[in-house]
């Protein structure tokens, strides 16, 4: 359907006997009518991603059999009604995307029936809102985008149905209590973008059914506890952009091997990076850039065929590139820059046919480039500046017309630049010195 206009003109006594209501999609605009509430046997009412703006309207209260209200995706403003709260058989509650304010929460009843809550990307500034508290049947709980903040309650002991807890881009603060511990059912938990700033809680551990954990983006400092290594289903880890450190457990990377994202970048981890990466066979995405890892690349890298993209840069890494990356032949993005990495660049790396960035600038990398670089057809960025290169540039490298940017510069290459290459370098950014 696309259909237009406004609600206010239409006849809702006419449909005494209407059980659902379901015009989600168009483009609708206008108020919500309070006359709605004439659709008494109503146990389903799906206004979602329309255009409706204004008050929700209090007497919505009086559709007292709705099972679910979605209102998902409109321009709704104001405070939310507390006698929303009211809808005792609601189970299905959708209030995101709106420009809602914060309610009074202490009017609002206790929803015992509540299975599904999302009150996302709205505009309601407050402390966690208590009566979510007392929905021991809430499996789904999403308030992300908004500006709720204090400490997070501690008392979760009635929310053990919760599966999937998404109170991220919030302004959260103090510590992550260790009460959430109790969810045993949980798979997914966003703590991203808030101002928490205690230790990871050892009890997260107990969470053995998680498959996604974001705790990014705050200031969560100290060492990953041990116990996360009983998290043995998660796919997404994201701990990136915090203030962890000590050294990366090589028990957990065992037992983390249905990962597909990895990102623990922008922290201060310590060490080396354990050869038990190598068994993490799933992975796409590994993030490992800006901490303080030392020692070299394992060789076991090779083994992660399905990686996209790695990012080991601005460590302190040493050693030579293993030849074993020449296995990685669906790596888009490899990036190994601000490093003490030495020895010569494996003539292997031809074999990463997916490649778009090389970037390994800033080591100590010596010898030539190898030929077999001009393989990589899909190669639009290449990095090499600050290293100890000689010799002379792949003549067939002028020959990929993906290239975009180039930087040789600050090495000791010999010979004249290839004349493809050169000729390219009007419609290119080259930096060859």
């Amino acid at each position: 359907m696309n259909l237009n206009g406004t609600l206010n003109q239409f006849n809702f006594t006419s449909l005494p006997n209407l059980i659902s209501f379901n015009i989600n999609n168009n483009n609708l605009n206008g108020t919500i009518p309070s006359t709605i509430s004439n659709l008494s046997q109503l146990t389903s009412l799906d206004l979602s991603s329309n255009f409706f703006a204004g008050n929700i309207p209090p007497k919505i209260a009086e559709l007292s059999g709705l099972h679910i209200l979605n209102l998902f995706y409109n321009e709704l403003d104001g405070p939310i009604p507390y006698q929303v709260s009211t809808l005792q058989k609601v189970w299905y509650l959708d209030l995101g995307s709106n420009y809602l304010e914060s309610p009074d929460w202490s009017e609002f009843s206790n929803m015992p029936n509540l299975s599904y809550l999302s009150l996302d990307h709205n505009i309601l500034v407050s402390e966690f809102p208590p009566f979510i508290l007392n929905s021991p049947k809430l499996e789904y709980l999403n308030l992300t985008g908004n500006t709720f903040q204090g400490p997070l309650p501690v008392d979760w002991s009635k929310l053990v149905s919760l599966k999937d807890l998404r109170l991220g881009q919030n302004a959260f603060t103090g510590r992550i209590p260790p009460e959430l511990g109790l969810l045993s059912n949980l798979q997914l938990l966003e703590l991203q973008m808030n101002g928490f700033n205690s230790t990871i809680p050892s009890e997260l551990g107990r969470c053995t059914n998680l498959t996604y954990l974001d705790i990014s983006n705050n200031s969560l400092s100290d060492v990953l506890p041990p116990s996360l290594s009983n998290l043995n289903k998660l796919v997404i880890l994201a701990m990136h952009h915090n203030l962890l450190s000590g050294e990366i457990s090589s028990n957990s990377i065992a037992n983390w091997t249905e990962l597909v994202s990895l990102q623990l970048q922008d922290n201060s981890f310590s060490g080396i990076i354990p050869p038990e990466i190598g068994r993490l066979t799933n992975l796409k995405f590994l993030y490992l850039f800006i901490n303080n890892l030392t020692g070299s690349i394992p060789p076991e890298i090779g083994n992660l065929n399905f990686l996209t993209e790695l990012d080991f840069s601005e460590n302190k890494l040493t050693g030579s590139i293993p030849s074993t990356v020449g296995n990685l032949t669906k790596l888009q993005v490899f990036n190994l820059f601000v490093n003490n990495l030495t020895g010569t660049i494996p003539p292997e790396i031809g074999n990463m046919t997916s490649l778009k960035v090389l970037d390994l600038n800033t080591n100590q990398l010596q010898g030539e480039i190898p030929d077999t670089i001009s393989r990589l057809e899909n190669l639009q960025y290449i990095s090499v500046y600050t290293n100890k290169l000689s010799g002379e540039i792949p003549k067939d490298l002028g020959e990929n017309m993906s290239l975009i940017d180039i930087s040789f510069s600050n090495n000791s290459f010999s010979g004249a630049l290839p004349p493809k290459l050169c000729c390219a370098t009007e419609a290119y950014n080259p930096r060859i010195g």
